[in-house]
């Protein structure tokens, strides 16, 4: 899945490429796990689990804010 600027997840990235992937489905169908990744030029920035693959991308969004918090201004000078 690709997001543009005014995702959650491109809070970190302003309006480049960020790319959310389902990495694995734990369970069965009515209480499924989702295990969700953002990736940024490349790089796997966080990680994050939901029972939706909303919840578990707005989890890892918040994940990788948590994360790389003290980075940011890295990733927006480093173009």
């Amino acid at each position: 899945m690709y997001w543009w600027a005014g995702c959650c997840c491109n809070v970190l990235t302003s309006l480049w490429l960020v790319v959310c992937r389902v990495l694995q489905s734990i369970g069965p169908t009515n209480t499924r796990r989702y295990h969700v990744a953002v990736y940024f030029r490349g790089e796997r920035l966080a990680t994050g689990i939901g029972h939706s693959i909303q919840q578990a991308e707005m989890n890892t969004a918040a994940n990788a804010l948590k994360e790389k918090a003290g980075n940011i201004y890295f990733y927006f000078t480093c173009i």
